[in-house]
C-alpha cells in the first residue's frame, strides 16, 4: 500500500510540474512591458522585422508563414511577442516543444524578463544535440568568393559565413561554411533567370558544408579567390547565432539578386548576433558582396583578422615566374610523365619544379574533367612525396606573398554616372551615362580581377547641340568580356558578349530621323595574352576576337543583317590608377542589310580619387556612307 501512494504522489507532483502553467495571470508581464519590449532591436533582429522610411510600420522579411505564433506577426512585433509569452502559460511540454522550435527568440525572452534558464528543453529536442555539436565553434568569418564570369548567378562575387574552430596551426578540416543563395531550377532559361532574379522569384535557402568542399570549389575548380575577415564575434554571440540558425529551417526567404541576397543575409544574421550592429541601415538601393564587406569594416574593431587563399591559378602563375628558361623545358618534360627530369637540379630548386608541377596538374585535370581521376591522383601521390619539404621555398623572396590586389575592401563603389562633353562629325554634345554595375577594363582594378569586364544597364544619354535633340545613344542589357591570357602552360580562350539598343545616328547622315534604334546581339571568343610577363602582369594586355553579330531593326528592308566582328587590341595599366584600352574593331555584314564598319576606339581613364576617375575618349567609323569623328571628356563618379 505503501509503494501505491508513493506512486501516486510521484504522478501527481510530475502532473503539477509538467501540466502547471509556468507563469500565472499574476506574474505576466503587463502590456505596456510587453509593447516596450517587442520594439527593442533584440527582438526585431530576431524576426526580421524592418520598418518603412515613409509609414514607419513594421513589417517582417520572413516569407514563411511558420515563422510565427500570431496570426498578426508578419506586421506586427507586439502580437507576436505576446504570443510567444503566452506560451509561458501553457504545460511545460508545450513550452520545451516551442523552445526547440525556436531556441534563440525564447533564450532572449528569458533574460529579457527575468525567467530562469531551463536548458531541458534540450533533452526534448531530438536532433537540436546533434547540431549544437556539429557546429560548435569559437569565432564567425565572413568569407567572399571572389567574381566568377562564367557563371551568371555569380557575377559580382558572394559572401558566406565561416564557423571556426581554431585549430592549431590554421587547420580548417572541420570548419563549417554558411551558405545562403537562390534555388534555381536546372532547366531555366538565361532570360527567366534574369526576370526572376530581379523579381524575388526563388526562394533563398541556406546550406551547411565543410569549408574544405568550398576551398576546393572555389579555389580549384573555378578558379577564385577567397578572402576570409575573422569577426570578434564572442562566444555568447557565436552561439545565439548558432540557435536562430536552427530556427532559419522554419523559414524561408525570396531571393533578390541586388539586394535581399547572399550578402544581405549575412548582414542580418550579424545583427542577430550582435544586434549593437545596424548593418542593413547602412543600405541604400541594392547591396553587392563588396559592399557589405566594406560595411562590416565601418564598424570599429569587428573585423579582427584578415587572410587571403589565392586561387590555384594564380598561384600558379605567380610561381611559374620564379622559372628560369632551362627550368621550363624541364617542367614540359615532367608534363610528358619523366618526372625524374627534375632531379639533376639542386633540392630548393627541384622543390619549386615539383611544387609547380602539382598545381600544372590539378589545373588542367581539374579542367578537362572537373575532377582528379584515380591515375591522377597517383601522379599527384607520388609528385607531392618526391616534392619533400616545401618550407624550404621560403629561401625564395617572396614565393608565398601573391598579390593582394583583389581585396575586395579596395574595390569602388559599384554604380557609376559619367558626366560629359564632346565634340562630333554631328556637331557638340553633352552625354550623361548611367550604369548600375560594374566596371570596364580602363576604371582601377582594385579589389576586382584586372581580367574581367562587366556592365548591366549601362544607358547613354546625349543632347545634341545643333539639332537640340535628345537621344538615347546606347542601351547594353548586359555586356561582359573576360581575358584568360595564354602562357605560362596554361590554354583558356577569352569570350565576350553584349546584348542591347543602339542609336543609328552615327550610321546615317545626321539630317534623317535620330530616333532609329536597332537591337543587337554579339558574341564570340578570342586569345589574349601579357607579352611582358612576369614583370607586368596586369599592366600590358594583346587580345584579338572573333565574334558573331546579328542586329534588328524594322527600317531596313529585310529587318536585320548578320555578319561578323573581328577585334584587336591593346590594354594598358599604369599603376593601378591610370588605364588606357586602344582597340580596332571590324563589323562586316553579309546577310540582311550588308555593310561595313571599320571603328576604332581609344579610352583613357585616370582614377583620381577613390570613386571620382577623370575619361577621354576617341571614335572613329568609317564606311562608304559615314565618315565619324568622336571626341569626349567625362567625369565618372562611382556610389
Amino acid at each position: 500500500m505503501n509503494q501505491f501512494y508513493q506512486f501516486f504522489i510521484f504522478q501527481f507532483l510530475f502532473f503539477c510540474l509538467f501540466a502547471s502553467p509556468i507563469l500565472s495571470d499574476s506574474n505576466f508581464p503587463d502590456l505596456d512591458s510587453i509593447e516596450r519590449a517587442s520594439f527593442e532591436r533584440d527582438w526585431l533582429v530576431l524576426l526580421h522585422y524592418q520598418s518603412s522610411k515613409w509609414t514607419k510600420k513594421y513589417k517582417s522579411l520572413a516569407d514563411g508563414p511558420s515563422f510565427f505564433l500570431s496570426p498578426e506577426g508578419v506586421t506586427n512585433p507586439t502580437s507576436e511577442l505576446k504570443a510567444h509569452l503566452e506560451i509561458f502559460q501553457k504545460t511545460k511540454d508545450e513550452l520545451y516543444r516551442m523552445e526547440c522550435k525556436f531556441p534563440a527568440r525564447f533564450h532572449w525572452i528569458r533574460k529579457r524578463f527575468g525567467f530562469p534558464a531551463d536548458p531541458t528543453w534540450e533533452n526534448q529536442c531530438p536532433k537540436w544535440p546533434e547540431f549544437k555539436n556539429q557546429m560548435r565553434a569559437k569565432s564567425v568569418s565572413v568569407v567572399f568568393a571572389s567574381f566568377h564570369p562564367e557563371h551568371p548567378a555569380s557575377l559580382f562575387g558572394h559572401t558566406m559565413l565561416k564557423f571556426n574552430e581554431e585549430k592549431p596551426n590554421g587547420v580548417v578540416s572541420d570548419d563549417l561554411i554558411l551558405n545562403y543563395a537562390a534555388t534555381v531550377p536546372g532547366n531555366i532559361d538565361p532570360i527567366s533567370f534574369v526576370i526572376y532574379g530581379m523579381a524575388g522569384g526563388f526562394h533563398g535557402s541556406f546550406e551547411i558544408q565543410k569549408y574544405l568542399y568550398k576551398i576546393h570549389e572555389y579555389n580549384e575548380f573555378e578558379n577564385r579567390n577567397l578572402w576570409e575577415f575573422k569577426l570578434s564575434l564572442n562566444q555568447e554571440e557565436v552561439d545565439q547565432l548558432t540557435r536562430h540558425l536552427w530556427e532559419m529551417s522554419k523559414n524561408h526567404f525570396d531571393y533578390y539578386f541586388l539586394d535581399e541576397n547572399c550578402s544581405f543575409r549575412i548582414l542580418t544574421l550579424l545583427e542577430v548576433a550582435r544586434p549593437t550592429l545596424r548593418l542593413t541601415d547602412r543600405i541604400s538601393v541594392m547591396l553587392l558582396p563588396t559592399e557589405s564587406l566594406k560595411i562590416l569594416s565601418k564598424q570599429s574593431g569587428l573585423i579582427e583578422q584578415v587572410q587571403f587563399r589565392p586561387s590555384i591559378i594564380e598561384r600558379y602563375r605567380h610561381k611559374y615566374g620564379y622559372l628560369t628558361s632551362s627550368e621550363k623545358k624541364i617542367l614540359d618534360q615532367m608534363v610528358d610523365g619523366n618526372m625524374d627530369s627534375a632531379f639533376e637540379l639542386d633540392p630548393v630548386r627541384r622543390t619549386l619544379l615539383f611544387d609547380i608541377y602539382i598545381d600544372h596538374l590539378v589545373i588542367h585535370k581539374i579542367k578537362a574533367y572537373g575532377k582528379m581521376e584515380i591515375i591522377d591522383q597517383q601522379l599527384y601521390a607520388e609528385a607531392e612525396h618526391k616534392r619533400g619539404d616545401v618550407q624550404v621555398l621560403n629561401s625564395l623572396p617572396n614565393y608565398f606573398q601573391i598579390d593582394k590586389l583583389s581585396n575586395p575592401l579596395l574595390s569602388h563603389a559599384p554604380s557609376q554616372i559619367t558626366m560629359a562633353h564632346g565634340n562630333s562629325t554631328n556637331g557638340g554634345y553633352s552625354e550623361i551615362q548611367y550604369r548600375p554595375v560594374l566596371r570596364d577594363f580602363t576604371d582601377s582594378y582594385l579589389g576586382y580581377s584586372p581580367y574581367n569586364q562587366i556592365s548591366f544597364l549601362r544607358t547613354n544619354a546625349r543632347f545634341y547641340e545643333d539639332t537640340k535633340q535628345t537621344v538615347i545613344q546606347e542601351f547594353h542589357v548586359l555586356e561582359m568580356t573576360s581575358l584568360n591570357p595564354i602562357g605560362q602552360k596554361i590554354w583558356k580562350p577569352s569570350w565576350r558578349l553584349d546584348l542591347g539598343l543602339k542609336s543609328l545616328y552615327t550610321e546615317k547622315n545626321y539630317i534623317k530621323p535620330i530616333a532609329e534604334y536597332y537591337g543587337y546581339a554579339s558574341g564570340g571568343y578570342g586569345v589574349s595574352f601579357e607579352p611582358f610577363y612576369p614583370f607586368f602582369r596586369h599592366q600590358f594586355v594583346l587580345f584579338s576576337f572573333l565574334d558573331l553579330r546579328v542586329d534588328q531593326s524594322p527600317i531596313w528592308g529585310r529587318g536585320y543583317r548578320l555578319g561578323g566582328v573581328s577585334s584587336t587590341g591593346l590594354l594598358i595599366r599604369i599603376y593601378e590608377s591610370f588605364g588606357l584600352i586602344f582597340s580596332g574593331d571590324y563589323r562586316s555584314y553579309v546577310a540582311g542589310e550588308r555593310g561595313n564598319f571599320p571603328e576604332f576606339v581609344s579610352q583613357i581613364n585616370w582614377t583620381i580619387l577613390e570613386n571620382l576617375s577623370l575619361e577621354l575618349k576617341y571614335k572613329q567609323i568609317q564606311s562608304k556612307e559615314l565618315d565619324w569623328n568622336e571626341y569626349q571628356a567625362g567625369l565618372k563618379f562611382f556610389f
